[in-house]
C-alpha cells in the first residue's frame, strides 16, 4: 500500500468513526428514553439506572431521636454502635436516595 492509498484509508476510517459515533449517540439516546436494555442481532444496548445511596444507620437513628435510645445497648464488641441493630429494634428506615449527580446510561457493545 502506498502513502496515498494509506491516506486514503485513514480518511474513510475517520469518517466512518465519526459516523458510528453520530449512529450511537443516536441509539443511546433513545435507549435512554426507552429506558430498558435493548437487543437487536448481535448489539446490545445496556439501560442502567443510578444505584441508590443509603443514609448510615447512625444517621437515621439520631435523624428519628428515638425516645429511651440506649446507644450503649447497641454497641459490639469493638466498642461501635450497631446502628442498623438500633433502628430495627425502634423500627427505623433509611432514608434513600437516588445521587442528583448520577444519570442513567447506556453501554453499546457487539455480542
Amino acid at each position: 500500500m502506498d502513502s496515498k492509498e494509506l491516506a486514503q484509508k485513514m480518511l474513510a476510517w475517520g469518517e466512518l468513526q465519526e459516523q458510528a459515533a453520530e449512529l450511537e449517540a443516536e441509539i443511546k439516546a433513545a435507549v435512554l428514553e426507552i429506558g430498558k436494555t435493548q437487543n437487536v442481532g448481535n448489539v446490545r444496548a445496556t439501560y442502567s439506572n443510578p444505584r441508590k445511596t443509603y443514609q448510615s444507620w447512625d444517621e437515621a437513628v439520631m435523624e428519628a431521636e428515638p425516645e429511651g435510645l440506649d446507644p450503649k445497648a447497641y454497641e459490639v464488641v469493638t466498642v461501635t454502635t450497631d446502628w442498623q441493630r438500633a433502628a430495627k429494634d425502634y423500627g427505623i428506615e433509611r432514608k434513600a436516595w437516588v445521587d442528583e449527580n448520577a444519570k442513567p446510561s447506556v453501554t453499546l457493545k457487539l455480542q
